[in-house]
């Protein structure tokens, strides 16, 4: 446990140092129509309109994807930080480096529980390969592009709700648990992906190989 601590703490520490210089980047691409020139995002309320209507998405008609929590995250942030660049990036940072600690525990679930490693020196490896897997992701190049663009927290949001729903469904399969709860606690981050990025689709695509390659007990 506090080796998992130890690694979670440099894997935060890493992505703030490797990102802090992102802070005061400009807009740019779509970041003038969803975000400096966009009024839909200048305020909050009322909370359901970032649902139904596509007008905060965009003031491109071109760009209006059904993705509610971009607008709404936006919002939340132009209440509390206005118009100051610095506070979208510092909410991109802040998911990726959340979702970087997820995808460490992920690794970790699947391979000291699901790829057999009785052997300590065994559970020590794959502790590092999850380390390391992990913070090649929170700092790989395609990471530092959605971090410095501000309207990235779509995929970054899909990503931060997606690889908890994967990690609570490998823990549940390991449990045997088939209880209705065990499936709603599945279910809730997965509608929370979809709602940031429809891309998450491809979520039953990834459970069905995990049962055919990994879950071989049922």
């Amino acid at each position: 446990m506090l080796r998992n601590l130890i690694d979670i703490t440099i894997i935060v520490l890493v992505s703030l140092a490797c990102f802090s210089n992102t802070l005061e980047n400009s807009f740019h691409l779509d970041d003038f129509y969803r975000v400096q020139d966009n009024p839909g995002i200048q305020s909050i309320a009322p909370l359901w309109r970032h649902f139904v209507e596509p007008r905060p998405m965009s003031t491109l008609d071109r760009i209006k994807q059904f993705r509610p929590l971009l607008p709404l995250t936006l919002s939340f942030n132009y209440y509390f930080r206005g118009e100051h660049i610095a506070g979208y990036h510092l909410v991109t940072l802040a998911l990726q480096t959340i979702t970087t600690i997820f995808v460490f525990l992920f690794h970790l679930e699947l391979l000291t529980r699901w790829v057999g490693n009785a052997d300590e020196q065994k559970g020590r490896s794959n502790e590092l390969i999850a380390f390391l897997a992990a913070l090649t992701f929170a700092i790989h190049p395609v990471s530092g592009i959605l971090v410095n663009y501000i309207c990235a927290p779509d995929l970054i949001l899909m990503q931060f709700f997606m690889i908890p729903t994967l990690l609570i469904y490998a823990r549940m399969r390991r449990r045997v648990e088939n209880s209705l709860l065990s499936w709603i606690s599945i279910f809730k981050p997965n509608l929370l992906s979809i709602l940031s990025k429809t891309d998450t689709a491809m979520l039953p695509a990834i459970i069905f190989l995990f049962e055919i390659f990994l879950n071989k007990k049922t």
